[in-house]
């Protein structure tokens, strides 16, 4: 008998993907849908970033995620893609408020980044001077502080002026120790703890009427002119710095590049960097809060230094 030849069909195999992902609940009910996996964009950042000023201002926006188109708002709205898109720097020659977002296709928008300006045209920086010591301190005021103008040439012990030299001096001020600043024993120096000695509003060696910056008030002399970001090409002289590292000098405060003076007693930096004490501590006991000048960057940074180094000082009025 012959039989019927026996026919295999002929199966295709086709791959099976598990997708797996968490169920989240949404209206009672468990939902299917993958996470969301798109990324953000950075979030506008403004140069200058806001403040007090007393000139218009020419506010570069930008972002770190490359291929963003940012819009913003000269309103204090919250921008949208139907605000104004950003092309060129802004001139800001009145009080308001900047807003910005950058957008990018496949990503989510970005936070938005803002800026308060106060612009107070006109001059509200009012300039004067005080006497001291024999010598006439030009000062001047910026938002709600007035300072000298100039770091402070009072002799004292522990002082020195850069190279020991009496016209790099009489330009640049002398250098003080944290301890000769403050008018304190000069075991401070050393890794006691001097707390109990430090006043508020210490006079140490400033004129009566006068006292040296904490560390707080030199962070609401960076409030006041927008922040640390710019605040160094704010605040820095015209000319005495090297290279392309000089500042425009906007407010009067006119930082020269002193130097300063090591704990090895050598001096280093002069037109290149200074840097000025504050009156507060620090944890670390033989270190002192300082505010930052340096060259190169438009910015300030704090650091913590010994105190038995030699850095320029600035008065503030009560």
């Amino acid at each position: 008998m012959i039989r019927p030849a026996i026919r295999f069909a002929t199966m295709t195999m086709i791959p099976f993907v598990a997708m797996l992902w968490s169920c989240d609940l949404i209206d009672g009910k468990a939902s299917t849908s993958p996470p969301s996996l798109i990324d953000t964009a950075a979030v506008p950042v403004l140069v200058p970033s806001g403040g007090i000023h007393y000139s218009s201002q020419s506010v570069a926006i930008g972002c770190i995620t490359s291929g963003t188109t940012i819009y913003y708002t000269t309103n204090g709205d919250d921008p949208t893609t139907s605000s104004l898109q950003y092309e060129n720097p802004i001139v800001v020659n009145s009080s308001q408020t900047l807003k910005a977002i950058a957008v990018r296709n496949g990503m989510a928008t970005s936070p938005i980044g803002t800026g308060a300006f106060t612009i107070e045209l006109g001059g509200s920086t009012t300039k004067s001077v005080v006497e001291w010591g024999g010598k006439t301190y030009k000062t001047v005021t910026i938002g709600s502080q007035t300072w000298m103008a100039e770091n402070l040439n009072v002799k004292v012990d522990s002082s020195w002026w850069y190279d020991n030299d009496p016209d790099t001096g009489r330009k640049y001020g002398r250098l003080y120790k944290w301890s000769a600043m403050l008018g304190i024993p000069d075991s401070c120096t050393g890794t006691i703890s001097c707390a109990s000695m430090i006043r508020p509003k210490h006079q140490g060696i400033c004129p009566t009427g006068w006292h040296l910056p904490a560390d707080s008030d030199w962070s609401v002399l960076l409030t006041n002119i927008g922040g640390k970001s710019t605040a160094g090409k704010l605040l820095k002289s015209t000319s005495g710095w090297d290279g392309s590292d000089n500042g425009v000098d906007e407010y009067g405060f006119t930082a020269l590049p002193a130097g300063y003076l090591v704990y090895d007693r050598t001096f280093h930096s002069l037109h290149t960097g200074t840097i000025f004490w504050s009156t507060s501590q620090t944890d670390h006991g033989a270190f002192r809060r300082t505010f930052n000048l340096m060259g190169g960057p438009t910015g300030t940074f704090e650091g913590q230094y010994m105190a038995s180094s030699g850095y320029s000082v600035r008065c503030l009025k009560d």
